[in-house]
């Protein structure tokens, strides 16, 4: 439907300015707005939830920014920026994962 895509683009503006005025956690809810509206396969998803990831990773939310990467590879395999972040939050998660060990040792 081309009214979610340009509503999906017009979200996914408003995130890109979010994020640009320091607000990356309302950032971070246009961006998963705007890969809801999409279809789960397409490149235009893909490029949401690359950046829906980057800004969960600056915010810490590993899980959010694995589950992110990972669904835009479900869209684009090939994508190096998914690949990368997707392996940036993986090497995120387990220095939690060490340092949780570390401080129950």
């Amino acid at each position: 439907d081309p009214r979610s895509f340009d509503a999906a683009r017009r979200l996914a503006e408003r995130a890109e300015d979010l994020d640009d005025a320091g607000r990356p956690a309302e950032a971070l809810a246009e961006y998963g707005r705007a890969a809801a509206l999409l279809p789960p396969r397409s490149r235009a998803a893909a490029a949401v939830l690359n950046n829906l990831g980057s800004v969960a990773l600056d915010l810490d939310l590993h899980d959010v920014a694995e589950e992110a990467f990972a669904r835009g590879l479900e869209a684009d395999p090939d994508d190096p920026a998914l690949l990368y972040g997707l392996g940036a939050a993986l090497v995120a998660k387990g220095g939690e994962v060490a340092l949780r060990r570390a401080a129950s040792a």
